[in-house]
């Protein structure tokens, strides 16, 4: 699914320590506990949020996520890019 040792997507630096990356995949928030607030945000953004705070504080450098061609628009809000072609 993901290839964090190739240095010409990522560069000799990151490959070289594994530790650089972390990998987030299958999360699903209850359709009931997906309600927005005012200010644009639910649940899912604020978990979203607490995990990829806890994965820099332990010094990961890239947080890699798993999700379908429909849901990049979404993940992409947050700073999320597309690395390589869906279902490669």
């Amino acid at each position: 699914m993901f290839s964090t040792n190739d240095p010409s997507v990522f560069g000799e630096e990151l490959v070289s320590d594994q530790r650089n990356f972390a990998f987030f995949s299958r999360f699903m928030v209850h359709q009931r506990f997906r309600r927005v607030r005012s200010d644009g945000f639910g649940l899912a953004d604020a978990l979203y949020a607490s995990a990829f705070a806890a994965v820099r504080s332990r010094g990961a450098k890239i947080m890699l996520l798993n999700c379908t061609p429909a849901l990049s628009p979404y993940y992409e809000r947050f700073g999320f890019v597309r690395y390589k072609p869906a279902y490669c």
